[in-house]
C-alpha cells in the first residue's frame, strides 16, 4: 500500500513528539508529503467583555511564542 500524504496533529506534548517522529519516518519511507497541524488550547472562555484587549493580546503572544519555540 502506497502512502501519499500523512497528517500529523500536534500540541507539542511528549506523545505528539513521538507521533511526529514516527510520521517523519513513514513519510521518508513512502516518499509521502507530511502535513502538520498544530492544536492550540483556547485558554480563555467567556465573552470578550470579561477580558481586556491587552490581556487577550498578551495571551495570544505567549501562545505564539510557545509554538514558535517548539516548531
Amino acid at each position: 500500500m502506497k502512502i501519499n500524504n500523512i497528517l500529523i496533529a500536534s500540541d507539542f506534548s511528549k506523545h505528539s513528539d513521538y507521533s511526529l517522529s514516527r510520521a517523519v519516518t513513514l513519510a521518508e519511507q513512502h516518499k509521502a508529503i507530511l502535513h502538520f497541524l498544530h492544536i492550540l488550547v483556547q485558554p480563555k472562555i467567556g465573552n470578550f467583555s470579561q477580558f481586556s484587549i491587552e490581556e487577550l493580546e498578551q495571551d495570544y503572544l505567549a501562545q505564539k511564542k510557545k509554538v514558535e519555540k517548539n516548531f
